[in-house]
């Protein structure tokens, strides 16, 4: 009979297969002692949870005043997955905030709401056609609150009257109140539970009037808030970053105040990467051997500005900003677009973030005037939650104040109510 050969490997691969069970086996009991070690430490973390929670709120109540009587704990985390956002104004700003939202995935149903329902159709068409490329996301269009809007989580509000030649901004005002009187009502009835973002212009008093107005309807204060100075702030930073060469995301500072004129430069608590501005700016005058300031230097050509004196221009560049792309285009989007959609991330998300938003300011920084304006906001699933007072430097103060005084001085000509 023909004999079995066997393979020179034999002895090898069977070793192999033992060593190979030993550690499968071993491997399986690693596993499930992982498990038991992971189910207790998930049991230990939700009982923790409601203390974890407590902890945060006292925290927040040690460093920020709250805008609603009692500051509630955190919403439960989740995804935006199931989140309907409604943008309400579909022109140039409201369309670069919906785009946005879906490019993004932030939101699994969108409302766009507009008073010209032929346009508002084409919009909402023209982007369903790049479903192919987008998260789902349910898009519906219109131009009533109770077809579009309802159930809202966050409804922005970018509609308002364009300027007349010649008219003031008074007048102006005065119109867009008569709008909102109109318009807000009913958004309030199709979403009672919504957070409300106010990005038309001036969108410190309009968020004024939108919350004077929703109030009337049960809206509690902290679930309306304007955009306020968070697309200058981002204006601020982005300058910053280019000339003092750094990443923009890490760059610190606040524009506070009137998204307008009297906007205030916060730059004694401006900091990147954890260093006081000033300090970086020195230092960066150091490493490329150039004058701090015109001082510094008598060798100093008077047509060289010093890195202080070009950082001490860039706010008058802030506030440029708009009117120079205007001028370029005719209006701005992109930016403001992409900074609503960042606020309706931080409700949506319940980060309690900290952003330069319009909020009610009297009391803030010693003001006296009962006006929005800008001032770091916490924001989450509620809306504003708490405003942060920040300690800024005498020159600083006065500018909020008279800042808010700007405002108070168009505002109290108004017939409110």
């Amino acid at each position: 009979s023909p004999q079995l050969c066997r393979c020179p490997h034999a002895t090898t691969q069977h070793t192999f297969v033992r060593r190979a069970h030993v550690r499968a086996t071993a491997a399986t009991a690693s596993h499930n002692n992982h498990n038991q070690v992971s189910a207790q430490q998930q049991i230990a973390k939700e009982k923790n949870m409601s203390s974890a929670d407590a902890d945060a709120d006292a925290i927040m109540a040690a460093v920020a005043k709250p805008v609603i009587p009692v500051l509630q704990p955190a919403a439960t985390p989740s995804s935006a997955a199931g989140y309907k956002v409604s943008v309400v104004g579909c022109g140039a700003v409201g369309m670069a905030c919906a785009f946005s939202l879906v490019q993004q995935g932030l939101v699994s149903r969108l409302g766009l709401m507009d008073i010209d329902g032929t346009r508002v159709r084409a919009e909402a068409a023209d982007l369903k056609h790049g479903a192919a490329f987008l998260k789902p996301v349910e898009i519906v269009s219109g131009t009533t609150a109770d077809k579009v809007t309802v159930d809202s989580d966050v409804v922005v509000i970018t509609a308002g009257m364009r300027q007349r030649s010649g008219e003031s901004r008074l007048g102006l005002v005065e119109r867009n109140l008569s709008l909102f009187r109109e318009m807000i009502p009913p958004l309030v009835e199709a979403s009672p539970d919504a957070v409300f973002v106010v990005v038309s212009n001036p969108c410190d008093i309009m968020a004024a009037i939108t919350a004077k107005i929703a109030s009337e309807h049960g809206v509690p204060p902290g679930r309306v808030f304007g955009s306020g100075t968070y697309l200058d702030s981002s204006r601020f930073r982005h300058l910053l970053s280019e000339r003092l060469g750094v990443s923009a995301s890490h760059v610190h500072a606040y524009i506070l105040g009137e998204h307008g004129d009297s906007s205030v430069p916060v730059f004694s608590t401006a900091s990147l990467g954890g260093l006081r501005l000033t300090d970086a700016i020195k230092g960066l005058a150091e490493r490329l051997q150039e004058p701090v300031d015109a001082d510094d230097s008598e060798t100093q050509s008077a047509a060289t500005p010093s890195i202080f004196d070009d950082v001490r221009a860039i706010p008058r560049k802030v506030v440029r900003a708009a009117y120079d792309i205007i001028d370029a285009k005719g209006y701005t989007n992109w930016a403001i677009g992409l900074a609503s959609a960042r606020m309706c991330e931080a409700v949506l998300r319940d980060e309690r973030a900290v952003m330069p938003v319009s909020v009610p300011a009297l009391g803030h920084q010693g003001i006296e005037h009962d006006v929005y304006l800008s001032l770091p906001a916490v924001v989450g699933r509620r809306g504003v939650l708490a405003v942060v007072d920040v300690k800024l430097a005498e020159h600083e103060a006065k500018a909020l104040a008279a800042s808010a005084a700007a405002i108070h001085n168009v505002q109290g000509d108004l017939k409110m109510s």
